[in-house]
């Protein structure tokens, strides 16, 4: 069985593999939040990364699979962007909307007509709800007193990068399409196994306690999820490859944070992919039809839990991550159902909108058959 022959429709495990992923992330959040301890996580000495780190690379193989599909589906350039705007910015600006009044109004320092006057409210508001620039993580006076004070959300450092990584898959398919046109598929699939290749040269090379190295190894993920995508049809799903690979990343993990490392750029794309997409149990597949409030949890979770802390200082690490994981799923599936379901579904009617411009970027790569999901 090859991964082209599972990658079709809807019977996946995405949607669950996004939750659990998500759900990561926010409970190792808790870590920090609840103590104040960057280094409170423990297996961050053990694998020089953490869980919630694992889960955010986890996102990005997923991400770049599954967008890599999505531009090969689209009629145009313009299709693709809106389909990828319509995923990311409607939820996120309800998000920060929502963020910047609750805080100014009940968790801020601030008196709050002085909260919603200064530069530094507009300034978080407004650099988030764009992501060109990177991603701001203060606003005035907010949580003055919690163990991990001004942070309001670590999460969205992420998704700046992700954006980027969205518009340089999109104008190397243009460029592509351009100058290659009758071999632009093959073109395409080397470019991305060059780049893959080259990021993780570039990934194992940097110094391991700097923030390049964690920007890169997202860029390795998103790559290789594209790599996946390009040669789908030649990956077998085979259970021995992944219990290997998951051999080898335990024994990397007993051995030391660089051998782990080594072992892992190369080896949790498979595993990713391998998850999402051998066939489980029916009850498990219906967990698609209820929604992904992956995106919603990834994005709450972080202003909810500083939220929980302000109100409620003496939360272990366990209570946070519990009281957290409620609070968050509710709002993430009001998100799903009432934003982000919605939005994408406008992605059609706004494609018909802007024709004359499909005209000018109607360059048509390769269709290949290629795994829909809803949130995507």
């Amino acid at each position: 069985m090859t991964l082209d022959e599972r990658a079709v429709g809807r019977s996946n495990n995405l949607n669950l593999l996004r939750l659990i992923a998500a759900w990561i992330v926010l409970a190792s959040h808790s870590f920090v939040l609840a103590t104040g301890d960057i280094h409170a996580e423990p297996w961050q000495t053990v694998l020089g990364t953490t869980p919630g780190g694992i889960a955010v690379d986890v996102f990005f193989v997923i991400s770049g699979f599954l967008v890599t599909g999505s531009l090969l589906r689209s009629k145009s350039i313009w299709e693709f962007a809106i389909a990828r705007a319509l995923r990311i910015y409607p939820a996120l600006w309800v998000s920060l909307l929502l963020t910047v009044g609750i805080i100014g109004i009940g968790f801020s320092a601030e008196p709050t007509s002085q909260y919603f006057t200064q530069l530094q409210t507009w300034k978080y508001l407004l650099k988030n709800a764009l992501m060109v620039a990177g991603a701001e993580a203060d606003l005035p006076g907010a949580f003055f007193d919690n163990k991990a004070p001004a942070a309001v959300n670590g999460s969205l450092w992420t998704l700046r990068h992700e954006l980027r990584l969205y518009a340089l898959l999109g104008i190397g398919w243009l460029f592509l399409a351009v100058t290659a046109r009758h071999r632009h598929h093959d073109w395409m699939r080397r470019a991305s196994l060059v780049i893959a290749i080259a990021l993780i040269v570039a990934s194992l090379r940097s110094p391991q306690h700097s923030t390049s190295p964690e920007i890169l190894k997202l860029a390795v993920m998103f790559c290789s999820g594209m790599v996946y995508q390009l040669f789908r049809s030649k990956i077998p799903l085979s259970p021995m490859l992944f219990g290997a690979a998951s051999i080898f990343l335990v024994g990397g993990a007993m051995n030391s944070p660089m051998v782990f490392r080594s072992i892992y750029l190369f080896a949790l794309p498979y595993v990713t992919l391998f998850i999402a997409y051998w066939p489980a149990n029916k009850a498990l597949l219906k967990f698609n039809e209820m929604g992904d409030y992956s995106y919603g949890i990834y994005i709450y979770a972080f202003p909810i839990q500083q939220m929980l802390m302000a109100t409620m200082p003496t939360l272990s690490v366990c209570a946070l991550t519990a009281a957290a994981t409620f609070f968050s799923v509710v709002v993430a599936m009001m998100s799903w159902h009432f934003i982000e379901e919605p939005a994408i579904l406008q992605k059609h009617r706004l494609t018909k909108k802007i024709k004359p411009m499909n005209k000018l970027a109607s360059i048509h790569p390769l269709n290949q058959p290629s795994a829909e999901n809803g949130n995507q």
